[in-house]
């Protein structure tokens, strides 16, 4: 049965007492509201929305009445203007990039906002032409246009008798060009002028929900307005950006102030201009040169904003549904169960523990990288090639593909093909549910997979409570400090500068780690520092990824650091860890086979109990503990000399690949049965001077290990074992 209620939190990470405030649409009359403390994970595929994670919290059973709520989606940027400063006509003057000219709708690249009737004069592209239009009536131009070409445009809005003349005045403005540099073109329409309050950028406007009208793809350079119209020859030295070119009335910076989603005019004349719905910031301007790949150094050639007819990071609903949470709320994984004409949904809620509260154990929920795998369309490619498997769409995994209006991953390419480097948690996250199937595990990944160790936790008594990347980011050691033991998830890929720091600290302060995931610590990542509900990726060209970042767009926006992997930043997972990513496929998983120093005095502790020699050759991800992305032990890319290797996993199939910054050139042969060198994984335990240690599992899979059999299991014991050393051992090395 397919989302018949869509919602999303406001925050999905609170303290008891705090409001839960939730956006919720649905096309039933009414929704039923309980709250759900999670105290098993998932098991087969099958696992359905309905099916208990656990129990239900009394005090909390609400009815809200439903709606059908609408998405505001498309950026765009309104700067105003200062009224009545225009006498019979104006003026204004930008740079534009169009990535998709020639897609058969109108995209609007400028638009005024006129005085008292608030008509709309626009110029926009469509099947690569410009046109021209005031409100519904449009004049198509014999002004051609290519992508991925630099334009500068000028637009004269006049008052000619009873009509209102628009001149459009573009000149190419790099590239060898195709055609005749310049061209001006006019169209008289039959409507009475009047003076413009509003310039809008990149939308005709924008309708009831926020959603940007003929939204335009491409880039905007340095918006100028003039309160008179341009003489040909102050145009023409316009395009040529000549010393004598005429001086704007207002003039916006772009190139400052990079996380902002405020434009200042330049002499501040008018109140800042505003983006909306997300544009990007810190993109190459039509002057960038390629001799610096950081807006640090030349802030000019990186004066333009990137729009999106399909960007989306905040869905916009009304927070229809609120209720409190309970004083006395247990840390821990909750479900906000929402139910109507018989079906049910549940959506995630991490509750954090109060300050005074005492636990031994912090779980860190790794949402980052659920965030930036929320929504991802990977089931639209055919990646047969590195299944083992069936590829088993779920019918969740359909309807997001049906609904656009969710919103994008950052493993997806917006309509244009450029990447997407923002995701945000204020939407619907089709694939961040409990019972969310993953196709290329056939059975589950990320969130349903941690909620097997919450179930874990819970059986075996621990106490323990549960915090976000986003906590961590925003807390630090205040967080980490409280805690004997941080346990991560089983994919904690994407590390914020801040949340590294501490945790680096952390141990070297004498704290202890788990690390039960694999291909953890490996993007760099960024928050927005007023909407730390966003996170931005910039991917760089190196490392298994979905797309390349564009030439001199690494620099994220929101912190101004180099993006792509840490290990190019020098601070790679090896050093945190003593293992990085070093493959990934998705065929039959491994077990590990230990190695002579699991048997030793220094970490023979950890395997009490255990006398099998190959252990985790079994569980719900792929058949094994070893498997999906893997980690590797190695020397040359910082792995503390210290760590210990506890066992190691190999004889995986030609599916598992070796990680692409691991080759220099492309080789045949560099899979799972030629290279069991390389393509492996290591269990590892660092100790570290001080009274600290990481133990690291290095597979995705391996907490899907732990619950198999009922937990009753030798990873779940191993685990089990290595937790008590951490909690109650003074030395680990004893």
């Amino acid at each position: 049965m397919t989302m018949q209620i869509e919602a999303y939190l406001e925050e999905w990470s609170l303290l008891p007492g705090e409001i839960v405030r939730m956006a919720v649409s649905t096309e039933h009359p009414t929704v039923r509201v309980r709250l759900e403390r999670v105290t098993r994970g998932p098991r087969d595929r099958n696992t359905v929305a309905n099916h208990s994670f656990g129990t239900v919290v009394e005090g909390v059973d609400v009815t809200v009445a439903g709606r059908r709520q609408s998405t505001a989606m498309g950026s765009f940027a309104e700067l105003p203007l200062r009224p009545g400063a225009a006498g019979r006509g104006y003026s204004a003057h930008l740079w534009f990039l169009s990535s998709v000219p020639d897609w058969d709708v109108n995209q609007t690249i400028l638009a005024f906002a006129t005085e008292r009737d608030s008509r709309r004069i626009a110029v926009g592209v469509c099947g690569s032409k410009l046109y021209v239009s005031l409100d519904s009536t449009v004049e198509k131009l014999n002004l051609s246009i290519d992508a991925h070409v630099w334009y500068s445009l000028v637009i004269n809005v006049e008052e000619i008798a009873t009509k209102t003349r628009v001149t459009v005045d573009v000149s190419q403005a790099d590239t060898l060009p195709s055609r005749a540099l310049r061209n001006v073109e006019a169209a008289d329409f039959d409507a009475a002028y009047r003076p413009a309050a509003l310039l809008t950028l990149a939308a005709m406007a924008c309708d009831d929900i926020g959603s940007a009208i003929d939204g335009f793809n491409g880039k905007i350079d340095s918006p100028r307005y003039f309160s008179r119209p341009l003489a040909t020859p102050e145009r023409e030295m316009i395009h040529r950006a000549g010393d004598a070119a005429p001086k704007a009335d207002l003039a916006w910076v772009i190139g400052e102030h990079f996380s902002s989603q405020d434009i200042r005019e330049e002499a501040g004349r008018v109140p800042p201009g505003r983006i909306i719905n997300g544009a990007e910031r810190g993109v190459t301007g039509r002057n960038w040169t390629g001799e610096s790949d950081s807006f640090h150094e030349v802030p000019e050639q990186y004066s333009a904003i990137y729009f999106h007819s399909d960007e989306m990071v905040d869905a916009n609903w009304d927070y229809n549904l609120e209720f409190k949470l309970p004083e006395d709320s247990v840390s821990g994984v909750y479900n906000v169960v929402l139910s109507a004409g018989g079906f049910e949904d549940r959506y995630p809620l991490f509750v954090r523990g109060k300050p005074e509260a005492k636990a031994d154990v912090l779980f860190l929920i790794p949402t980052n990288t659920y965030l930036a795998y929320g929504n991802d369309h990977f089931a639209g490619a055919d990646l047969t090639s590195v299944l083992g498997h069936d590829m088993l769409v779920s019918e969740d995994e359909r309807y997001l593909n049906q609904h656009p209006e969710f919103g994008l991953s950052c493993y997806d390419v917006h309509a244009d093909g450029s990447p997407v480097r923002y995701s945000s948690r204020r939407r619907p996250l089709v694939n961040v549910r409990p019972h969310y199937p993953n196709f290329l595990t056939g059975t589950f990944r990320h969130l349903a997979v941690d909620l097997f160790f919450v179930e874990w936790l819970e059986r075996t008594g621990h106490s323990y409570h549960v915090a976000t990347d986003e906590d961590l980011h925003l807390s630090g050691s205040e967080l980490l400090s409280k805690y004997k033991v941080v346990i991560t998830g089983s994919h904690p890929e994407y590390w914020t500068s801040q949340a590294l720091s501490t945790l680096d600290a952390y141990l070297r302060e004498g704290g202890r780690m788990m690390y039960l995931g694999g291909n953890g610590f490996y993007w760099v990542t960024t928050h927005d520092p007023a909407r730390p509900w966003i996170i931005e990726v910039r991917r760089d060209n190196a490392g298994l990824r979905a797309w390349n970042a564009p030439p001199g767009e690494r620099t994220h926006a929101h912190t101004g650091e180099p993006g792509g992997l840490w290990r190019y930043r020098g601070r790679g997972p090896n050093k945190i860890c003593g293992v990085a990513f070093a493959m990934e496929g998705w065929s039959k998983a491994q077990g590990y086979k230990r190695t002579s120093e699991s048997y030793g005095a220094k970490a023979g502790y950890f395997f009490k109990g255990i006398g099998e020699d190959l252990i985790g050759n079994f569980g719900y991800i792929l058949g094994g503990a070893a498997g999906d992305e893997c980690d590797r032990f190695d020397l040359s890319l910082g792995s503390p000399p210290q760590t210990i290797i506890l066992a190691s996993a190999t004889g995986f199939g030609v599916e598992y690949q070796i990680v692409n910054e691991d080759m220099l050139i492309p080789m045949p042969h560099q899979d799972g049965t030629t290279r069991p060198d390389r393509v492996r994984s290591d269990m590892v335990f660092v100790p570290i001077h001080g009274g600290g240690g990481v133990f690291s599992a290095s597979s995705i899979a391996f907490v899907g290990a732990i619950a198999w059999n009922e937990f009753e299991n030798n990873i779940a014991k191993l685990v089990n074992n290595v937790l008590d050393a951490f909690i109650s051992r003074d030395s680990l090395l004893d």
